[in-house]
């Protein structure tokens, strides 16, 4: 069974003054990175930093662990992802975790995005315009289950940890 959620933030930020036109700029950068997020598959992940934030673009997967370990400086994370493998998206929830990182998305967050990175955030925010996606549901194998979360209890070790 899986069970959907979506997140569509179409509201302008609390700070943002009234027709200030700053809402519209945020909803047209997020529709930016979906884009970006659509080609991915084609091309290279994206990744940025300036000035404390890392700005990812791609799948959740390795290529974003190896991104924030080698921007240890950041304090925010600027995301756009459709998501990607669970055991390599759990490493960069751990990451984040850590270090305790804001996680803006900007555009899009789907499936392991949403369901590991979000939650391990110390702040999120969700960009005008963008989609946060959650998925999944429980698996009616009890060995599956219990297999999973010994997974899971696993990677909560700290980096390295025999």
């Amino acid at each position: 069974m899986i069970a959907a959620a979506l997140m569509i933030a179409l509201s302008p930020p609390a700070d943002e003054a009234p027709g200030s036109g700053a809402g519209e700029s945020s909803r047209q950068a997020a529709l930016a990175s979906i884009d970006q997020v659509r080609a991915a598959p084609r091309l290279a992940s994206v990744c940025t930093s300036q000035g404390g934030t890392l700005r990812y673009i791609g799948p959740s997967d390795g290529a974003l662990v190896q991104c924030l370990d080698s921007h240890r400086s950041a304090h925010t994370l600027a995301i756009t992802s459709l998501g990607g493998a669970v055991s390599a998206t759990l490493d960069a929830a751990q990451v984040i975790a850590e270090r305790a990182l804001r996680v803006e998305v900007i555009g899009v967050c789907f499936s392991s995005c949403a369901n590991y990175l979000a939650p391990a955030a110390a702040a999120l925010s969700v960009a005008p315009g963008s989609a946060l996606v959650l998925h999944g549901g429980p698996d009616d194998d009890p060995d599956a289950i219990a297999e999973a979360l010994r997974a899971a209890l696993l990677r909560g070790r700290p980096r390295g940890a025999a």
